[in-house]
C-alpha cells in the first residue's frame, strides 16, 4: 500500500522498508563494526527505507542482533512480531498459560503470532 503511494503521510518518491538488519558502518564508535537490527516508524514513510543499500537511523534507535538470528531472520522479524504482539498481548491481554485460536497462521503475523 505504501508503494503504491496509498498512505497520505508518505512522501514520495521513497524507497520502501522499514525492517533491518546489518552492520553499523558509520556513527558513534561504540556501534561501528556491531550487528544490529530493528525498524524504524519513519522509514519508508517520511525517509528513504530498508530497501537501499544503506539506510540511517538514530543511534539511540539501535539493538544489537541476536547472534543465533541470521541478518534475513532478523530483517524480517520487526513489524509481524511488534504486530502479534499488540494484538495478543496489548489488545487481547493473553497471559501466560491461555490459548488463543491463530487464523492465517501462514502469513507473515500469523507466523509471529504462533
Amino acid at each position: 500500500m505504501n508503494i503504491k503511494g496509498a498512505f497520505h503521510y508518505t512522501t514520495l518518491p521513497r524507497v520502501p522498508g522499514r525492517d533491518y538488519a546489518g552492520v553499523v558502518e558509520e556513527g558513534p564508535e561504540h556501534w561501528v563494526g556491531r550487528s544490529v537490527w530493528g525498524s524504524g516508524a519513519e522509514l519508508g514513510f517520511a525517509q528513504d527505507g530498508t530497501y537501499a543499500e544503506f539506510v540511517l537511523v538514530p543511534s539511540l534507535s539501535l539493538v544489537e542482533k541476536p547472534t543465533n538470528l541470521t541478518f534475513a531472520a532478523a530483517a524480517a522479524a520487526g513489524v509481524p512480531f511488534a504486530t502479534a504482539y499488540q494484538a495478543l498481548v496489548q489488545a487481547a491481554g493473553i497471559k501466560t498459560g491461555e490459548t488463543a485460536l491463530i487464523t492465517g497462521a501462514a502469513g507473515a503475523v500469523g507466523s509471529a503470532a504462533c
